[in-house]
């Protein structure tokens, strides 16, 4: 058994006043929580970056307070802000017996049966792309009702015909080999992390594993 609990970083930057000017209007106790926030910024090139799990340490207040704060002084037009990704923190409950094996079966059949299913709703998106009639209905039959007649405005109703989207060669006298022998010469140099189709694709779309992680693969040029 284990405990998740989530966690969200901000990104921030002045707009227009410096950290003196915005405290300049608050007194007090305000003053010296807003003081005390700001001390929790790390510098980056652009950004200041600010995580909120340390900051309800640093302040003692709520993680509801520093939030609402944040907001407010983006309204007010002192700091333009930016969330970045909520992560997951988990934690192991102690005395109880956790079966690993068990447990990462369970998460790999989860995580390829969601990946069968985003893969399945994009052929969907290709099949209505390519549908010989009128899209809105084709797309309104999805959702489980029908529009009885065509929509009148879809490319297919206005133009009469359907390019279709087909998979082949088009465009393979421009393949680029020099950037196929990067990519050969790579998958040679990692062979644990670039070894299936399955991994070189996920690698080309730009999607990260803990192998590519390890192997600092999603700073490569051809990652993405």
């Amino acid at each position: 058994m284990s405990c998740k609990s989530r966690s969200i970083n901000y990104k921030c930057r002045c707009r227009v006043k410096t950290s003196e000017e915005i405290l300049s209007r608050f007194k007090g106790e305000r003053r010296q929580f807003l003081h005390t926030l700001f001390t929790c910024a790390v510098k980056k090139k652009v950004w200041f970056t600010m995580d909120i799990d340390q900051a309800v340490q640093k302040t003692g207040s709520p993680r509801k307070r520093i939030i609402t704060a944040f907001d407010y002084l983006e309204q007010k037009g002192d700091l333009e802000l930016k969330v970045s990704g909520p992560r997951l923190g988990f934690r192991r409950i102690a005395g109880q017996d956790i079966d690993i094996p068990a447990i990462k079966e369970k998460l790999v059949k989860r995580f390829v049966t969601r990946e069968k299913n985003d893969i399945r709703r994009l052929q969907q998106v290709v099949e209505m792309v390519n549908h010989a009639g009128c899209k809105t209905r084709f797309l309104m039959s999805y959702f489980g009702e029908d529009i009885e007649k065509d929509c009148g405005h879809c490319s297919l109703c206005l133009n009469g015909e359907n390019a279709p989207i087909e998979r082949g060669t088009a465009g393979a006298e421009r393949l680029d080999f020099s950037l196929m022998e990067k990519l050969h010469s790579l998958r040679k140099k990692y062979p644990e992390a670039l070894q299936s189709p399955r991994q070189m694709t996920r690698f080309l779309c730009g999607l990260s594993s803990p192998l590519l992680i390890k192997n600092k693969l999603g700073k490569h040029e051809l990652f993405g």
